[in-house]
């Protein structure tokens, strides 16, 4: 009769399951790589299910491995051997095994990134990135969109966390842990992931601030999600989506419209934060300048009015004194290459309206 522990001692000899995971593709996108973690299920859940004292008579039952046989050749080789209640159970086994190696796995990488972060390891990394977020998604990313996100979600707790660690004490009533990588284990891990692109964008408009009062209040709002256990994590989910702050309207006065070139003219008072605001929400759509800021010293304002139907084509001058000139018609198109400062077409009375700055000559 077979003795236990030889058939455990055996079993060890010919375990080429973890090994041969990480051997070869990385990115884990082969059949064969797939197949083998398959596998390596039905493994971990046959070798736990021989420990237990109640089917510990297997080792009994079961042929022995051969001399060249691999633990994913032997375990494909007995599953059929084993009963419907046997499998059953090898398969809640190894499948929770499996689910527990994921979750080793990924407290393992973001516990180890946080610590690349802090010591600066990772400007000798290989991969040669001078910015620790690239960095993080050459290490961490396949082709795969999803694999990015979480690269990218992973390095930006990493960054809210230590600027907490640098700057928390200006936040009202809020402590952080003594052990920082409390952050990066679960469960807490999920709830700094949820809530820390939007801290770090309201980081970004303090910077726009001498003071951001409003803007700490916010960020220390969400820090206090993060250890609120009466919120559950959707919760605290929900509150990492909510985009828009929590400050006052912003009011913008209207004017009348200009007939001649269709558009309102428009006055608003913003606070710093408004302001900081509004320039970030409309990025890329906002030509934001400053007064003075458009250069006028060799250069004045031409804006041009073209007829679509009749083809005629006139202009006026914009003096700072006395504002715009009087139309008058022009005997041919203007030559001004194309390039202008904007375009309007009031397609009601097939007007077109272009402004040019022109240099004086």
């Amino acid at each position: 009769m077979q003795n236990g522990s030889d058939f455990l001692g055996a079993l060890a000899l010919i375990d080429n399951v973890p090994r041969d995971l990480l051997r070869e593709d990385p990115e884990v996108i082969l059949p064969s790589t797939a197949n083998l973690s398959a596998l390596a299920v039905d493994w971990m859940g046959f070798n736990q299910l021989i420990r237990d004292p109640s089917h510990r008579k297997l080792a009994n039952s079961l042929p022995l491995p051969s001399e060249l046989e691999t633990g994913s050749d032997y375990v494909k080789r007995i599953w059929p051997l084993l009963s419907a209640d046997e499998r059953g159970a090898a398969l809640d086994l190894g499948l929770q095994k499996m689910v527990t190696m994921n979750r080793v796995a990924e407290t393992g990488i973001q516990v180890r990134i946080w610590r690349a972060y802090c010591s600066g390891e990772w400007l000798y990394s290989p991969a040669c990135e001078t910015q620790f977020r690239p960095w993080v998604r050459s290490v961490l990313t396949d082709d795969f969109d999803s694999s990015a996100s979480e690269a990218s979600k992973l390095a930006s707790v990493c960054e809210v966390i230590g600027w907490l660690a640098e700057n928390g004490d200006m936040l009202p009533g809020i402590m952080l842990p003594g052990d920082l990588e409390v952050c990066f284990r679960r469960p807490d891990y999920r709830r700094w992931k949820a809530i820390a692109p939007k801290i770090l964008r309201y980081v970004a408009a303090l910077k726009e601030e001498d003071n951001g009062e409003e803007i700490k209040e916010e960020i220390a709002a969400l820090v206090k999600a993060v250890y609120n256990r009466d919120l559950s994590v959707v919760e605290v989910e929900v509150a990492g989506r909510q985009k828009e702050p929590r400050m006052p309207t912003i009011v913008a006065i209207e004017g009348v419209k200009d007939r001649d070139t269709g558009r309102y003219p428009v006055t608003m008072y913003l606070s710093e934060v408004q302001r900081s605001y509004f320039q970030r929400k409309l990025a890329g759509m906002l030509d934001y300048k400053l007064q003075g800021e458009q250069p006028t010293s060799d250069l004045f304002l031409v804006e041009y009015r073209h007829c679509n139907v009749e083809g005629e084509w006139s202009e006026r001058l914009w003096h700072e004194e006395t504002g715009w000139s009087s139309w008058h018609m022009l005997d041919k198109a203007p030559d001004f290459g194309g390039f202008f400062d904007s375009m309007i077409e009031d397609s009601e009375i097939g007007l077109s309206y272009y402004r040019y700055w022109e240099r004086i000559e």
